[in-house]
């Protein structure tokens, strides 16, 4: 590889094209290298597309009988069930981001990286069935946040959407190195605003009229928890061991992961 462009190009090339494998298998010739080969732009291409090309945002996320996933063409019946359900989409997102022909649309969109995309979908399993949706969008490498959305359309047991949210939460905060997650809650949405703040989530603001839908302006209450945030609630902690097994702690004297910048 001559120049940290021509690498950055030719990554950029093989991604645009679906074509991951070439893509990580062009990275690991770039990691390879002896590292005083490296200019800081070549640090900086590496560093970048060593995190968007990471096999965690493709990877399963499990605990016990709850798994998380990434959608598969035959969720298809399942995501219209979800798209048929009004009172799920009231409380969960009034414009419904599928559209078309969905089976092709789950496969090509795992083919996209989840950064470039500015999103990631999952299905939510429990006990081997789907149950429920989650997401996180505008992914914001830049100021590590991303915006946090669960729901299910049937009732679940508690711990079931409790240790769901936890999971992905977990991922957000622990493997993919965010700061920041935050949600929008509908204003007629009383369940999901207390539940939300189960999870820790502080009240930020109530955002008037912020969406418009079927011709009348809808208000939703904003949300938000950063990992600092997280880890100094002790309620919060013991849940999150309870549930996920998991010990939520900043490592002493360090903030946060770095993320690489964008090219």
């Amino acid at each position: 590889m001559t120049s940290s462009v021509q690498f950055d190009e030719a990554v950029r090339k093989h991604v645009n094209e679906g074509q991951l494998e070439a893509a990580r298998t062009l990275l690991a010739r770039a990691k390879g290298m002896p590292i005083v080969w490296w200019s800081e732009q070549t640090h900086r291409s590496i560093s970048y597309w060593d995190f968007v090309l990471s096999p965690v945002w493709w990877a399963d996320i499990k605990h016990r009988n709850v798994l998380i996933r990434r959608p598969k063409p035959c969720d298809a019946g399942f995501l219209n069930q979800c798209k048929s359900d009004t009172e799920f989409l009231k409380r969960y997102s009034r414009r419904w981001g599928w559209h078309g022909d969905l089976e092709r649309a789950l496969k090509s969109a795992n083919g996209i990286p989840p950064v470039l995309n500015g999103s990631i979908n999952w299905v939510v399993e429990h006990q081997g069935l789907p149950q429920g949706l989650a997401s996180l969008a505008m992914i914001d490498q830049v100021n590590r946040r991303a915006e946090f959305t669960i729901g299910f359309p049937s009732k679940q047991p508690p711990t079931v959407a409790h240790k769901a949210a936890l999971l992905v939460m977990h991922f957000s905060f622990w493997i993919v190195g965010l700061h920041k997650l935050y949600t929008y809650v509908y204003e007629d949405n009383r369940s999901a605003q207390k539940a939300t703040r189960r999870l820790g989530f502080l009240t930020e603001g109530v955002l008037a009229d912020h969406f418009w839908f079927e011709d009348t302006p809808i208000s939703v209450t904003t949300f938000g928890l950063t990992k600092t945030q997280a880890c100094s609630n002790e309620k919060l902690l013991a849940i999150v061991k309870r549930l996920i097994n998991q010990d939520w702690k900043l490592p002493e004297g360090e903030f946060q992961r770095n993320l690489p910048a964008t090219c």
